[in-house]
């Protein structure tokens, strides 16, 4: 499922499964290109969620999380951090990701 996060609602989402967090900008040219990619993704798997977070609309989660490049992913599994990703393609993402789960 792709969950467009309301700051207030962060803890609630990510403890329910296995999350990937994608912090992004709107202005952001790769972050484009991968919400493309994460739309593709979601319809093959219900395996996780990709929670996107707008580092403009909710600076302090993006603070929080000392954010400081965009794309920038965080995995969550429960409320453990799992993995810390940055800019990086689909492919390399996703053999990553089957790793955890």
């Amino acid at each position: 499922m792709l969950i467009h996060l309301e700051e207030q609602k962060f803890e609630d989402v990510v403890a329910s499964k296995l999350c990937l967090v994608d912090f992004y900008a709107t202005w952001c040219g790769p972050c484009r290109m991968l919400a493309q990619e994460f739309e593709e993704i979601v319809e093959t798997t219900q395996d996780f969620d990709i929670v996107k977070v707008d580092i403009d609309e909710f600076p302090a989660l993006a603070h929080q999380f000392a954010i400081e490049v965009v794309p920038t992913m965080i995995v969550f599994k429960g409320l453990l951090f799992i993995m810390w990703l940055f800019y990086t393609s689909t492919v390399i993402f996703t053999s990553l990701l089957s790793f955890v789960i």
